[in-house]
């Protein structure tokens, strides 16, 4: 079941059908931001109720519910279980109790489950984070320039200052990430031109920062000396990349 990405578009097309219908109208900024807000609230109000629907067949499905909801988070589909936002879901009475009847169900944590990783894996930045990177701060860019050419110079100043913030780290980070060629394998690692063997590797794992997926590193000791890679946003978490990491080791020759 899809639940981000409808309640992005949700969010994305109540916002954009507001500055068109309102675009050229006197004190068109107001109703600007009305229609930002209620994009917000309508993608909100749709992520709340599909959220419960999502974890009832989730938790039905798999045979490890904390795992189930670690992943969960990393991804960014639930909120960490003490966060406030965990309140605003809708969640009716009969689908309270299928949750606590699957959590309640044996785990199967203690199974060892073989790992089906593929020969080789390779770390890069997805194509689809350039909406979040820079699609979206140069629409807001556009919105902002559209409320100051209709007087509202205040906001527009702001919306234009915040998404020029956005846009410059965004090239930034897309430009880092673009210029970065990295694979794993059982022979070792490549570093775009370079490839180290695994006996000349004294350390090499992935690291999570203070925010998580959006500040994790990649450190590699050699040999060599010490080079860290910004991973943010990468295609793999930290703790997957070290699972694969600690696989091909064994599988070194």
């Amino acid at each position: 079941m899809l639940v981000n990405l409808p309640a992005l578009i949700i969010f994305l097309g109540t916002t954009i059908t507001g500055l068109i219908t309102y675009r050229g109208i006197e004190g068109a900024g107001k109703y600007y931001l009305v229609s930002f807000i209620a994009g917000l609230s309508f993608s909100w109000l749709y992520w709340s109720f599909t959220i419960i629907r999502w974890k009832v067949w989730a938790y039905k499905n798999v045979n490890n519910i904390a795992m189930l909801e670690t992943e969960a988070v990393k991804v960014q589909l639930l909120w960490p279980k003490a966060s406030w936002f965990n309140k605003t879901v809708f969640i009716t009475k009969r689908q309270r109790e299928l949750l606590q009847i699957y959590a309640d169900q044996p785990s199967s944590i203690d199974i060892e489950i073989k790992r089906d990783f593929p020969i080789i894996t390779r770390l890069y930045y997805p194509k689809s984070n350039l909406l979040i990177e820079l699609i979206l701060p140069l629409f807001m860019g556009l919105v902002g320039t559209d409320l100051m050419v209709s007087g509202n110079q205040l906001l527009g100043g702001l919306i234009i200052g915040l998404s020029t913030y956005r846009v410059i780290k965004g090239v930034k980070n897309v430009r880092e990430a673009i210029g970065l060629n990295l694979s794993i394998d059982h022979y070792g690692v490549s570093v775009n031109s370079e490839k180290y063997r695994w006996d000349e590797i004294t350390k090499f794992e992935a690291r999570e920062g203070i925010r998580g997926r959006s500040d994790q590193v990649l450190i590699l000791i050699t040999l060599k000396g010490e080079q860290i890679f910004n991973i943010a946003e990468f295609n793999l978490h930290a703790d997957e990349i070290n699972d694969r990491i600690e696989y091909y080791r064994s599988l070194r020759n």
